[in-house]
Protein backbone atom coordinates (compact mmCIF):
# COMPACT_ATOMS: atom_id res chain seq x y z
CA UNK A 1 0.00 0.00 0.00
CA UNK A 2 0.87 3.33 -0.26
CA UNK A 3 0.41 6.70 2.15
CA UNK A 4 -1.13 9.96 1.35
CA UNK A 5 0.99 11.66 -2.05
CA UNK A 6 1.98 8.19 -3.00
CA UNK A 7 5.14 7.56 -1.04
CA UNK A 8 5.46 3.75 -0.05
CA UNK A 9 5.19 2.50 4.05
CA UNK A 10 8.23 1.35 5.37
CA UNK A 11 7.74 -0.95 7.89
CA UNK A 12 9.06 0.24 11.41
CA UNK A 13 12.17 -0.72 13.06
CA UNK A 14 13.99 0.09 16.24
CA UNK A 15 17.59 2.07 15.71
CA UNK A 16 17.96 2.85 19.51
CA UNK A 17 16.97 0.67 22.42
CA UNK A 18 15.83 2.22 25.51
CA UNK A 19 18.89 2.10 28.28
CA UNK A 20 17.89 0.45 31.40
CA UNK A 21 18.48 3.31 34.44
CA UNK A 22 19.53 3.38 38.04
CA UNK A 23 18.07 6.75 39.95
CA UNK A 24 17.67 7.36 43.44
CA UNK A 25 14.01 7.65 45.13
CA UNK A 26 12.32 10.71 44.40
CA UNK A 27 14.21 11.20 41.12
CA UNK A 28 12.66 12.02 37.69
CA UNK A 29 13.74 9.40 35.16
CA UNK A 30 13.32 9.14 31.25
CA UNK A 31 12.80 6.46 28.75
CA UNK A 32 13.20 6.87 25.27
CA UNK A 33 13.39 5.25 21.62
CA UNK A 34 15.07 5.35 18.41
CA UNK A 35 12.79 4.22 15.49
CA UNK A 36 12.79 4.20 11.26
CA UNK A 37 9.65 3.68 9.33
CA UNK A 38 6.34 5.42 8.53
CA UNK A 39 3.66 6.81 10.61
CA UNK A 40 5.41 5.16 13.81
CA UNK A 41 2.66 4.99 17.12
CA UNK A 42 3.72 4.15 20.55
CA UNK A 43 2.55 2.61 23.41
CA UNK A 44 4.68 2.28 26.67
CA UNK A 45 3.70 -0.48 29.18
CA UNK A 46 5.03 -0.91 32.98
CA UNK A 47 5.63 -4.55 33.85
CA UNK A 48 2.87 -5.81 30.93
CA UNK A 49 0.38 -3.18 32.44
CA UNK A 50 -0.42 -0.06 29.22
CA UNK A 51 0.44 2.86 30.85
CA UNK A 52 -2.30 5.63 30.26
CA UNK A 53 -1.48 8.70 27.60
CA UNK A 54 2.42 7.51 27.38
CA UNK A 55 1.90 7.32 23.46
CA UNK A 56 5.40 8.57 22.06
CA UNK A 57 8.84 8.02 21.83
CA UNK A 58 9.40 8.97 25.12
CA UNK A 59 8.19 8.02 28.71
CA UNK A 60 8.69 10.08 31.67
CA UNK A 61 8.28 9.52 35.22
CA UNK A 62 8.56 12.11 37.87
CA UNK A 63 8.95 11.05 41.38
CA UNK A 64 10.50 7.83 41.37
CA UNK A 65 9.72 5.28 44.71
CA UNK A 66 11.62 2.32 46.17
CA UNK A 67 8.37 0.35 45.05
CA UNK A 68 9.28 1.12 41.35
CA UNK A 69 12.59 -0.54 41.42
CA UNK A 70 13.36 -3.59 39.29
CA UNK A 71 10.45 -2.57 37.35
CA UNK A 72 10.58 -3.20 32.91
CA UNK A 73 9.34 -1.00 30.92
CA UNK A 74 8.60 -1.51 27.65
CA UNK A 75 7.33 0.36 24.46
CA UNK A 76 5.30 -1.19 21.47
CA UNK A 77 5.72 0.71 18.43
CA UNK A 78 3.05 -0.16 15.18
CA UNK A 79 2.29 1.05 12.05
CA UNK A 80 0.02 -0.51 9.23
CA UNK A 81 2.62 -3.17 8.15
CA UNK A 82 3.94 -4.67 11.76
CA UNK A 83 4.99 -4.32 15.09
CA UNK A 84 8.12 -4.22 17.40
CA UNK A 85 9.16 -3.50 20.65
CA UNK A 86 11.47 -2.80 23.18
CA UNK A 87 12.27 -2.83 27.15
CA UNK A 88 14.77 -1.53 29.75
CA UNK A 89 14.42 -1.97 33.09
CA UNK A 90 14.41 0.49 36.34
CA UNK A 91 16.49 0.52 39.54
CA UNK A 92 15.38 2.87 42.43
CA UNK A 93 18.04 3.12 45.61
CA UNK A 94 17.95 4.69 48.44
CA UNK A 95 18.86 8.47 48.66
CA UNK A 96 22.38 9.12 49.82
CA UNK A 97 22.60 10.79 52.80
CA UNK A 98 25.82 12.82 51.66
CA UNK A 99 26.79 16.02 52.98
CA UNK A 100 29.30 19.10 52.14
CA UNK A 101 31.02 19.03 55.46
CA UNK A 102 33.95 21.77 54.88
CA UNK A 103 35.04 23.66 51.40
CA UNK A 104 37.55 26.44 50.43
CA UNK A 105 37.32 28.72 47.75
CA UNK A 106 40.10 30.21 45.78
CA UNK A 107 44.15 29.86 46.61
CA UNK A 108 45.76 31.55 49.69
CA UNK A 109 47.51 35.06 48.63
CA UNK A 110 50.63 33.31 49.46
CA UNK A 111 50.03 30.07 47.35
CA UNK A 112 48.12 31.24 44.35
CA UNK A 113 48.11 27.69 42.38
CA UNK A 114 46.09 25.99 45.15
CA UNK A 115 42.45 26.64 44.54
CA UNK A 116 39.14 25.80 44.97
CA UNK A 117 38.68 22.07 47.26
CA UNK A 118 35.67 20.59 49.36
CA UNK A 119 34.87 17.46 51.57
CA UNK A 120 32.18 15.68 51.00
CA UNK A 121 30.84 13.15 53.79
CA UNK A 122 28.66 10.12 54.59
CA UNK A 123 26.36 10.81 56.98
CA UNK A 124 24.20 7.60 56.00
CA UNK A 125 24.36 4.20 56.52
CA UNK A 126 24.95 2.89 52.95
CA UNK A 127 28.16 2.99 51.23
CA UNK A 128 27.88 5.23 48.48
CA UNK A 129 29.96 5.17 44.80
CA UNK A 130 30.09 8.11 43.85
CA UNK A 131 30.96 6.86 39.57
CA UNK A 132 28.49 9.35 37.70
CA UNK A 133 27.76 11.67 40.44
CA UNK A 134 27.97 15.60 39.22
CA UNK A 135 28.99 18.46 40.67
CA UNK A 136 28.58 22.24 39.49
CA UNK A 137 28.65 25.54 40.50
CA UNK A 138 25.36 26.42 38.96
CA UNK A 139 22.21 25.01 39.46
CA UNK A 140 22.22 23.28 35.56
CA UNK A 141 22.98 19.99 35.31
CA UNK A 142 24.49 21.31 31.61
CA UNK A 143 28.62 20.69 31.85
CA UNK A 144 28.67 19.93 35.19
CA UNK A 145 31.85 17.71 36.20
CA UNK A 146 31.77 13.77 36.43
CA UNK A 147 33.56 11.24 38.72
CA UNK A 148 34.57 9.31 36.10
CA UNK A 149 35.88 6.14 38.31
CA UNK A 150 34.93 4.52 41.19
CA UNK A 151 34.89 5.91 44.88
CA UNK A 152 33.29 4.02 47.74
CA UNK A 153 32.69 6.89 50.36
CA UNK A 154 31.86 4.54 53.53
CA UNK A 155 29.09 5.25 56.47
CA UNK A 156 31.19 8.26 58.36
CA UNK A 157 34.05 8.73 56.10
CA UNK A 158 34.06 11.28 53.71
CA UNK A 159 36.21 12.32 50.46
CA UNK A 160 38.03 15.42 48.73
CA UNK A 161 37.75 17.15 46.14
CA UNK A 162 40.57 19.43 44.72
CA UNK A 163 40.77 21.54 41.64
CA UNK A 164 43.69 20.29 39.80
CA UNK A 165 45.77 18.91 42.73
CA UNK A 166 47.01 15.41 42.81
CA UNK A 167 45.76 13.32 46.08
CA UNK A 168 49.90 13.66 46.96
CA UNK A 169 50.11 17.47 46.07
CA UNK A 170 47.09 18.42 48.29
CA UNK A 171 48.34 15.81 50.88
CA UNK A 172 51.79 17.82 50.91
CA UNK A 173 50.18 21.35 51.08
CA UNK A 174 47.19 20.71 54.14
CA UNK A 175 49.64 17.83 56.27
CA UNK A 176 49.77 14.96 55.29
CA UNK A 177 49.03 14.40 58.99
CA UNK A 178 46.06 16.30 58.37
CA UNK A 179 44.52 14.35 56.41
CA UNK A 180 43.47 10.16 56.92
CA UNK A 181 45.97 8.45 54.54
CA UNK A 182 42.78 6.13 53.21
CA UNK A 183 40.90 9.41 52.60
CA UNK A 184 39.98 9.75 48.34
CA UNK A 185 40.93 12.85 46.97
CA UNK A 186 39.47 13.29 43.36
CA UNK A 187 41.11 15.99 41.32
CA UNK A 188 38.67 18.18 38.62
CA UNK A 189 39.71 20.47 36.87
CA UNK A 190 37.55 23.77 35.00
CA UNK A 191 35.28 24.77 37.88
CA UNK A 192 34.99 27.41 40.12
CA UNK A 193 33.21 28.71 42.85
CA UNK A 194 31.11 32.03 41.57
CA UNK A 195 31.94 34.99 43.90
CA UNK A 196 29.95 37.74 42.16
CA UNK A 197 26.70 35.39 42.66
CA UNK A 198 27.93 34.37 46.01
CA UNK A 199 29.40 30.89 46.00
CA UNK A 200 27.33 27.93 45.05
CA UNK A 201 27.57 23.87 44.92
CA UNK A 202 25.53 21.48 43.65
CA UNK A 203 25.92 17.71 43.79
CA UNK A 204 23.93 15.24 41.92
CA UNK A 205 23.24 11.62 41.33
CA UNK A 206 24.15 9.90 38.10
CA UNK A 207 20.74 9.55 37.07
CA UNK A 208 19.39 12.97 37.71
CA UNK A 209 17.56 14.59 34.70
CA UNK A 210 16.42 17.80 36.69
CA UNK A 211 18.34 20.29 38.53
CA UNK A 212 15.86 19.89 41.05
CA UNK A 213 16.92 16.62 42.27
CA UNK A 214 20.34 17.75 43.52
CA UNK A 215 21.33 15.36 47.02
CA UNK A 216 23.60 18.16 48.52
CA UNK A 217 23.65 21.82 47.68
CA UNK A 218 25.41 24.75 49.49
CA UNK A 219 25.43 28.48 49.23
CA UNK A 220 28.93 30.31 50.24
CA UNK A 221 28.12 33.77 49.86
CA UNK A 222 30.02 34.77 53.09
CA UNK A 223 33.24 32.69 51.64
CA UNK A 224 36.62 34.30 52.66
CA UNK A 225 39.03 33.07 49.76
CA UNK A 226 41.94 31.22 51.46
CA UNK A 227 39.52 30.16 54.87
CA UNK A 228 37.78 26.90 54.97
CA UNK A 229 34.34 27.03 56.08
CA UNK A 230 33.15 23.98 57.81
CA UNK A 231 29.75 22.88 58.18
CA UNK A 232 27.34 21.53 60.75
CA UNK A 233 23.86 20.42 60.59
CA UNK A 234 21.69 23.59 60.49
CA UNK A 235 24.38 25.89 60.03
CA UNK A 236 25.19 28.16 56.63
CA UNK A 237 28.92 28.33 57.95
CA UNK A 238 32.05 29.44 60.24
CA UNK A 239 35.21 29.87 59.10
CA UNK A 240 37.06 26.92 59.95
CA UNK A 241 40.99 27.17 59.46
CA UNK A 242 43.19 29.13 56.80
Amino acid sequence: GYVTGGQPIVPVSIDAQPSSRTVVAGSRVSFGVGVSGSSPSYQWRSNGVIIAEATNRTLVIRDCSLSMSASEYCVKVTNPLGMTSACARLTVTPPPELEITEMMPGGRPDCAQHADWFELTNRGTNAVNLLGYRFADRFILENSRVVSTPVIVRPGESVIFVERMTGDEFRQWWGAERVPSEMPIITYIGLGFSQELGDELYLWSPGAEDPSDVITYRSFASATPGVSLDFTENTFGEDSVP
